[in-house]
């Protein structure tokens, strides 16, 4: 919701969207007494979304590589909301992965879940085993000399929103099988993404009335 948007909103309506892109947006939603509800407060969608994301990343990665899923082994840089969801899919599929995070809580968790456990520090020294390596973080963590020891018959996705967890230009000219795709619910199971949506709008309502 940018300044424009909120400027041709009408006083006292409610308005669903992602979040707001600035503050003098914001404070022209307060001045015409404008409800704000925003998707990614809804955990129930969050986590919703989260599975959709997971189950779609398994697609994509069975439609870009020659191996089956049993026998690839998986990297996963994150263990947040999306991180989680991969990694139960993939447990429950028998998949061999491991999981890379620095947050202390995703830590834990992942040490205790998780066969094999990396900080985003110190799994550089054995990327070269990894066939396909999966990004949920939002900050450039595949970078430099990280991406020297990418092999180059893997296959990376990045699932990071804009600017993403990969530096793009140089894994390009390393030949990297690189894939930023974003919006994955959208792209992969549109009528569930959608039906959680509407779930989702219509809860606030509810909370509203």
């Amino acid at each position: 919701i940018d300044y424009k948007i909120a400027d041709a909103l009408s006083y006292g309506s409610v308005v669903f969207g992602l979040g707001c892109f600035d503050q003098k947006a914001q404070q022209l939603l307060n001045q015409k007494q404008i409800i704000t509800q925003y998707y990614n407060n809804d955990e129930i969608l969050v986590m919703k979304n989260a599975y959709l994301t997971a189950e779609g990343t398994l697609a994509i990665i069975i439609n870009n590589t020659q191996k089956s899923l049993k026998n690839q082994n998986i990297l996963i840089l994150g263990y947040g909301r999306v991180g989680k969801a991969l990694a139960k899919l993939l447990d429950d599929i028998g998949i061999d992965f491991s999981v890379a995070t620095s947050d202390i809580q995703e830590f834990a968790h992942a040490s205790v879940y998780v066969n094999h456990t990396y900080t985003l520090e110190d799994f550089e020294q054995d990327l070269l085993k990894f066939d396909v390596i999966i990004n949920t973080v939002p900050k450039t963590i595949l970078k430099g000399d990280k991406l020297q020891h990418i092999r180059k018959d893997a296959f990376v996705i990045d699932l990071a929103s804009l600017p993403g967890g990969v530096d793009f230009d140089e894994a390009k000219k390393l030949g990297i099988n690189i894939l930023h795709y974003l919006g994955v619910p959208a792209k992969t199971a549109a009528v569930t993404a959608g039906q959680y949506l509407y779930e989702s709008v219509k809860r606030a309502l509810e909370k509203l009335s």
